[in-house]
């Protein structure tokens, strides 16, 4: 029997990545007559976090030679111009660490090709060799990139969504990017699949009456700014009355949200503004359902408040995926990322909009995200 390998970065400890797969089983489970396996960079079990298990990105080089085409979905995220230098670092902090001290990377690219990849492949997430174009039916679902065009490899990235049989993309940036300069690839603009998950995971219930609001900042995206922030949510939590939780959202090394906001905690002696760690991602799911607000530089943190219309206010314009994401799908008033200066403000601003809006937004996504999904089982049913 044919399979469905769902492929994606779904072996390190980040609330997005692990909802991909999850999100993808659910729904293809229900649909597809074929058998679905999850395949991250490496062999992973996060299952106590409440994710599935992976296999190894080189389980997708043991079929060689098939007569029978097998699908490979390329399951989201902002993987067109990943390298595997970078896809390794998130893996490893002491990798991570030299990775970002060494000036030059090229011979640290080549080994993290060989340690977790094939060197017939540039890009992890951008199949592109004979063998696996050989053996797979390739599908990309909702992925992110920024100017691909004008990328170093734009020919590798043009080669294999020319050769896709399907390929749809989550924000207007990337899409009209590569409908202007790659003729050959017909692109589909669609909401990040995880929108959904309010629908698929019923077992989540946002709780009445939980006054707090959610907030989150990675390490390296906080541009040194912590202490002003803390400022910001001290100065956010006496305007509102609202408990603030200081949530860490993204766990692995890159993101280190835990360090940054301990650091916030230690500037702020007030005793409505908490830590609150969990990394199970249904618990993390379950208190930004039930917040009146979340802030923060998670893309998915603000998507999972879109699919449970709670307002949300993104942090740091320069964050080009949670940028281009609020510009395409977020409401008026919250399309934007917010500077680190104007957070009191524009989460007042954010905790007055109107929750039909909100909530016709959400919807009005969820469709799109429908429509995609029987696409692409439709698709894969005819083979």
């Amino acid at each position: 029997m044919k399979k469905i390998f769902v492929y994606c970065a779904c072996d390190r400890l980040n609330y997005g990545d692990l909802l991909f797969p999850l999100i993808i089983q659910k729904v293809f489970s229900a649909e597809c007559k074929y058998e679905i396996e999850i395949i991250g960079t490496t062999k992973s079990d996060l299952t106590q976090y409440g994710a599935l298990k992976s296999k190894s990105y080189k389980e997708l080089w043991n079929k060689r030679q098939n007569t029978d085409k097998d699908f490979l979905i390329i399951a989201g995220g902002e993987v067109l111009e990943t390298e595997w230098s970078s896809t390794l670092s998130f893996l490893s902090s002491t990798y991570y660490n030299l990775y970002h001290r060494l000036p030059f990377k090229t011979f640290l690219n080549t080994f993290a090709q060989k340690y977790i990849g094939n060197i017939n492949e540039i890009l992890p997430f951008v199949p592109s060799s004979k063998e696996l174009m050989g053996n797979y039916h390739l599908i990309f679902n909702a992925v992110g990139g920024n100017e691909v065009s004008t990328n170093r490899y734009s020919k590798i990235i043009e080669k294999s969504l020319e050769n896709s049989i399907y390929a749809s993309f989550r924000n207007e940036s990337i899409f009209n990017d590569i409908e202007t300069h790659f003729s050959q690839v017909k692109p589909i603009l669609s909401p990040d699949s995880a929108l959904i998950m309010s629908d698929i995971f019923t077992h989540i219930q946002s709780k009445k009456n939980n006054d707090y609001i959610i907030f989150q900042v990675g390490y390296f995206k906080s541009m040194n700014k912590l202490e002003l922030i803390a400022k910001q949510l001290n100065d956010l939590q006496i305007i509102t009355n609202l408990e603030i939780l200081l949530m860490p959202i993204g766990f692995c090394s890159g993101h280190d949200d835990l360090k940054a906001l301990k650091i916030i905690k230690g500037y702020i002696n007030n005793p409505q503004i908490n830590l609150r760690i969990e990394k199970n991602i249904f618990l993390l799911m379950e208190l930004i359902a039930g917040a009146k607000l979340f802030i923060g530089t998670s893309l998915h943190g603000v998507i999972t408040a879109m699919s449970y219309n709670i307002p949300y206010v993104g942090l740091n314009p320069s964050i080009r995926k949670l940028e281009n994401y609020l510009e395409t799908w977020g409401v008026e008033g919250l399309d934007t990322c917010t500077e680190y200066e104007k957070i009191t403000n524009n989460a007042i601003d954010a905790l007055k909009t109107d929750k039909e809006i909100l909530i016709k937004n959400s919807q009005t996504q969820k469709n799109i995200v429908y429509q995609s999904f029987n696409d692409i089982i439709k698709l894969i049913n005819q083979y």
